[in-house]
Order: structure tokens, then sequence, then C-alpha cells
């Protein structure tokens, strides 16, 4: 898995695992921190992405989306080691590469990855303001299952969906 590469079509578009990608740390920050408002998050120093990779949790795995060769995207999936369920716990794509495919190419290539590893559900939560998050899970055949509140990474406590969809 650690020199995982995939490209779809001609697009463009290839998938590495972070692990065998140099930099991916600071690229990740990157892509975080432009994406700050729509996740609630907080400012994360480079060595705390660096030192996240570094743990290689067999429970996750952390992918770059690069489009023409340049990070464009970061996909975290979680779970790994549940027998039944995992979670896309992160999508943050760059936001002049948003409504490009980008996203649903992350979700589909999340949802085979995982229907290959035996998960029967793929479950994502998100913030109920963050819209086009849930247009775009919507889009890609997620059912709302329940309504959350969570702490988010800014510190507020906000309310959030759940959504669930079976890989089979």
């Amino acid at each position: 898995m650690n020199n995982m590469r995939r490209s779809i079509g001609e697009s463009g578009i290839t998938l590495v695992d972070c692990i065998a990608y140099p930099r991916a740390a600071c690229f990740i920050q990157r892509i975080y921190e432009a994406n700050l408002n729509e996740l609630h998050g907080a400012r994360i120093p480079l060595s705390e992405w660096s030192a996240m990779l570094e743990q290689n949790d067999s429970d996750e795995i952390n992918l770059l989306i690069l489009d023409q060769k340049i990070p464009c995207a970061w996909l975290k999936i979680n779970g790994i080691d549940h027998p039944d369920t995992a979670w896309i716990s992160m999508l943050a794509v760059l936001p002049r590469m948003k409504r490009k495919g980008i996203g649903t190419f992350a979700i589909r290539y999340a949802e085979k990855y995982l229907a290959d590893l035996g998960k029967k559900t793929v479950c994502i939560r998100t913030t109920q303001d963050n819209l086009p998050a849930l247009a775009l899970y919507r889009k890609c055949g997620y059912q709302i299952v329940g309504d959350d509140s969570y702490i988010t990474a800014d510190g507020v406590r906000r309310a959030g969906f759940v959504l669930s969809k079976k890989t089979v």
C-alpha cells in the first residue's frame, strides 16, 4: 500500500499514498488551510501534520489526489481495522480545483478501496452548514442517517449529519 499510485482514465487525476509522497505534510497543510472556513478548522503547525503522517496508523490511510501531478486534494479514510464500517473522515479540495470532479473521484475511489477490503458501509460526518459537501455526498448516493452534534477543530459545537452508503 505504501507505494500506491492510481490513475483514472485520461483525466490526469492520480491518487498517491501520503507515506510514499515527498513533502505530503506540506501539501496537506496547504489544502487544509485553504478550507479552514468550510471545515471550521484551526491552524495546525507543519510539525503536527508531519507527526500525524509518521504515526502510520493501521486503521487509517491518508491520500493525496494529484491533477497533472500537482497535489489538489486530501482524502483521509478511517476504520480500516473495523470489520464492516469505515469512514471518509476528511476530504478537502483546493478551492480553485472544486467542481472539477475531484471530490467525486475521491469518494468513488474510497468506496472501491473499502469494498475491496470487505467493508459493507461507508460513513461520512459533516456539519449541516457545509452545503457543498452535503451536495457532493448526496450526488454520490449517500443518505443522511442521523443528526450529530460535535465540537469542530475551532472549538465550537456544531450541528452535523452522519451520512451512509452501502458498498454493495
